[in-house]
């Protein structure tokens, strides 16, 4: 899948960021950011459930 950003504009977004990075890491991270940009859109749906998220069912302090 295509990423969103173009490459120059995920350029601009890390040393925006102010991270220091070489331009064979920022193509390696950019690769990968065409599988994370699905990922987060299904995460920020407003149709997803309460329950879909696991924080929301542990309650640390329940006696088992």
């Amino acid at each position: 899948m295509d990423p969103f950003f173009s490459l120059s504009d995920f350029e601009a977004s890390v040393r925006k960021s102010g991270m220091v990075l070489t331009q064979e890491q920022i193509v390696e991270i950019y690769t990968g950011w065409g599988f994370m940009e699905p990922l987060l859109a299904r995460l920020r749906s407003k149709d997803r459930p309460r329950a879909a998220e696991p924080a929301h069912m542990f309650n640390p302090e329940q006696s088992l």
